[in-house]
């Protein structure tokens, strides 16, 4: 996970969160405001409120973040910001679909349908055009395309572009899983 790296500084864009089953977005001037914000929304919607919230708040946030504010908490070297996040995602997708089986067009626009009502269907932040994220999509999709495509981003749970995921085979998903971020009901993943 990621967390700030100067706790007495609020970070740029001040503390924000969007709340992953409502889409409500919150903003306070301080980490535990935020906090409590959420705590408070998710106690009025009935949702259970996870005992780690405070870090999946700091997590979210740092990962929209510019290089150096944050640093992850697993080898406590500094966060590359948004840049890496798009990097590793392109990256995941590359490589979980390099080899994979290709599923027909009505089986590409249900999943399509599907993932644009789910939570977990996320903007990557950093600009995806100039990075050459549209140029790669095209290619990995080979031409394929759905309905919902403008509506398509990536699925927080795999890391990967859900533009391309959405075409092939689950076989090679199932190894990018984050398996801390629950299923949604609905979800046509296998895992």
């Amino acid at each position: 996970m990621l967390k700030l790296k100067l706790r007495n500084v609020t970070p740029p864009g001040g503390y924000r969160y969007v709340d992953p089953d409502t889409q409500y977005p919150f903003v306070a001037g301080f980490l535990s405001d935020l906090v409590d914000k959420v705590k408070a929304h998710r106690r009025g919607n009935k949702l259970s409120i996870p005992a780690d919230l405070s870090e999946r708040i700091e997590d979210w946030m740092c990962r929209s973040m510019p290089d150096g504010v944050c640093v992850s908490t697993d080898t406590n070297s500094s966060w590359r910001g948004s840049k890496r996040l798009v990097e590793d995602t392109i990256n995941r997708t590359v490589g979980a679909f390099r080899h994979s089986r290709v599923v027909n067009e009505q089986t590409a626009n249900e999943r399509a349908e599907i993932c644009i009502a789910c939570s977990h269907n996320v903007r990557t932040p950093g600009c995806s055009s100039c990075r050459g994220v549209n140029r790669i999509t095209k290619e990995l999709a080979g031409g394929r395309w759905t309905k919902a495509d403008s509506r398509l981003h990536s699925c927080e749970r795999t890391g990967t572009l859900l533009r391309v995921m959405v075409h092939y085979g689950t076989t090679p998903i199932k190894a990018n899983v984050d398996v801390r971020i629950p299923k949604p009901r609905n979800c046509w993943l296998p895992v």
